[in-house]
């Protein structure tokens, strides 16, 4: 455990993130006058007559929005006291994750000892710490039950929830206030720091060097979080099969381009770039330089999956992950891929103690290949939540991507294979159907779904 606590804790902290975004949604319909801070208002108030205002408030408070689902449109309005009973149902996934995260801070601390400057905590300090936290969650809990009462029956002596909430925050404070003191006696704030640093200077080397496949996905992004003509688009390419078999084309291209780029970059330093389209990249190369990669071709299938499901939350479509932030699911994927590729865990599983499984594999692309080949043809294909399943198209994709790329190195009939030519090939091809998709007499020609190609590459 010790071993991966770097990863373990960086995916809690990351589940963390993505629940206080799912029971935060919504929240600003329960700041009122009687309740200025939302929740922690009602959470704190020991006041019978302030908790009634508050209710007669929340359920006033309202918002209306037009929802698009699979067979039609309406206009739902959405009141603050609904809002404020969703977030009640859901936090007990919030209590989970900030309750793991703490608990690994804590057990952590044996580990920090020997770099103390001065006497830490002592083992009986350390339960007392953890039985803090457990106490904390649990207090939560209950704070939830006692709010959920009052909200759906309408009354409740506010001095339950207020106890309650009053333990909860006191024990969570003085629970982070001990870590922090543990933090700084042990040297890892400066150490934290110094890391920090380094990672902001490796950061801006390595934007630098890989500059145009960067530039290349923040115009991906601008197109399809900020720009309403990218988001327009995805949503008129859910109405044809050929669009789709088009657009998943175009990411597989700039896929493979944002994959192979920064490899034929990094070879050019050493061989004139010539040589380099006959060389095999992948040999004799480091392990962080081929990761960088894969991940970079990664997020080119993610980023547009993250784009679908922002485009469905600007046209009120309701889907799976409805109330998760699309940028911070992105965000949580690619860190889970870096943690993948850290760890080895691709080879782990189709490589394991240098033994090919090619059955695993053919059956885990044969399977890919099956299921978004069979999401294409469903019925419900042109209605808006269709636009989930391109989503589950680009996840598929980028996982049997990733795959792939990493097990390139493993694999002796494939390594060695050369591939530049076939990339940049296909990329020249798709700028020259990009330059004669803006020549009128071509493009008058070609079928109206053709178009979104040259679109959705450049």
């Amino acid at each position: 455990m010790h071993k991966h606590y770097r990863s373990y804790l960086l995916l809690i902290t990351v589940g963390l993130l993505i629940a206080w975004s799912i029971t935060s949604r919504r929240s600003y319909l329960l700041k009122t006058p009687a309740a200025p801070m939302g929740t922690i208002s009602w959470q704190l108030t020991f006041d019978k007559a302030t908790q009634q205002q508050i209710l007669k408030e929340w359920r006033t408070g309202k918002e209306k929005q037009r929802v698009y689902s699979r067979d039609t449109s309406y206009v739902k309005t959405y009141t603050a006291l609904e809002t404020a009973k969703e977030q009640n149902r859901k936090d007990p996934v919030l209590i989970l994750f900030y309750t793991l995260l703490l608990l690994a801070l804590i057990f952590r601390i044996d580990y920090w000892r020997e770099q103390a400057s001065m006497a830490t905590m002592g083992d009986r300090s350390l339960r007392i710490l953890a039985s803090a936290v457990f106490t904390a969650a649990l207090a939560n809990l209950l704070e939830n039950l006692a709010t959920g009462r009052a909200l759906n029956e309408g009354s409740l002596n506010p001095l339950y929830i207020a106890l309650f909430a009053s333990l909860k925050w006191l024990l969570l404070l003085a629970v982070v206030l001990c870590l922090m003191r543990e933090l700084i006696l042990t040297g890892k704030v400066v150490q934290a720091l110094k890391e920090c640093s380094g990672y902001l200077w490796k950061g801006a080397v390595f934007a630098w060097r890989f500059r145009t496949v960067l530039i290349v996905l923040l115009l991906l992004f601008l197109l399809l979080f900020v720009s309403d003509q990218g988001q327009d688009l995805l949503v008129t390419i859910n109405t044809s099969r050929l669009a789709c078999a088009c657009f998943l084309t175009a990411t597989v291209i700039l896929a493979l381009l944002c994959w192979h780029l920064p490899k034929l970059v990094d070879h050019a330093r050493q061989v004139p770039l010539n040589r380099s389209f006959a060389a095999a990249l992948d040999i004799n190369r480091q392990r962080s330089s081929l990761d960088t990669g894969r991940l970079l071709g990664a997020a080119a299938f993610l980023l547009p999956a993250a784009g679908i499901l922002q485009t469905m939350n600007n046209y009120h479509i309701g889907h799976w992950f409805t109330g998760i932030p699309p940028l911070g699911i992105f965000l949580a994927l690619l860190l889970l891929y870096a943690q993948v590729l850290r760890n080895r865990w691709i080879e782990r599983i189709y490589y394991p103690r240098n033994r090919f499984r090619k059955k695993a594999l053919m059956l885990t692309v044969l399977l890919t290949i099956a299921i978004i080949a069979g999401l294409g043809f469903l019925e419900s294909n042109r209605q808006p939540f269709f636009l989930i399943f391109l989503f589950a198209d680009l996840l598929l994709l980028s996982l049997i991507f990733l795959v792939l790329a990493t097990l390139r190195t493993c694999i002796p009939v494939i390594r060695d294979w050369i591939i530049t030519p076939w990339i940049m090939t296909a990329g020249l091809l798709s700028l020259l159907f990009f330059i004669l998709c803006n020549y009128p007499p071509f493009s008058g020609r070609l079928p109206s779904t053709a178009a979104f190609l040259q679109c959705l590459l450049f």
